[in-house]
């Protein structure tokens, strides 16, 4: 495999391309969707392939995305809050400058 052959995720792109998309949805949540993703263990071609099929789903979200919330939906089960919390701090941590949610009622 020569160089241009190669594979590189664009992480940044596929953010953009799904925000595009999904007027709805936000950078933020994306990211944060595709960093809880990475935590779950899916690499670059599982998340490209969830989010094509999530930004085609008019009912989807970004964090379907994540194959356990994916699973966590299928079940029915309630969200384990502290892999939200871990999932928001690997967010925090790849990528800097993403906004924190402010409260409304703060």
């Amino acid at each position: 495999m020569t160089e241009k052959d190669e594979i590189v995720p664009q992480y940044d792109l596929l953010v953009q391309l799904a925000v595009a998309t999904r007027r709805s949805w936000t950078e933020d949540d994306v990211r944060a969707a595709i960093a809880g993703a990475q935590a779950t263990g899916r690499g670059w071609r599982g998340i490209l392939a969830a989010l094509q099929v999530c930004m085609n789903d008019p009912k989807a979200k970004p964090r379907d995305i994540s194959p356990l919330a994916a699973r966590r939906a299928a079940r029915r089960t309630p969200a384990d809050p502290d892999l939200a919390h871990r999932q928001a701090q690997l967010a925090r941590e790849q990528w800097p400058n993403l906004r924190a949610r402010r409260d409304p009622n703060q």
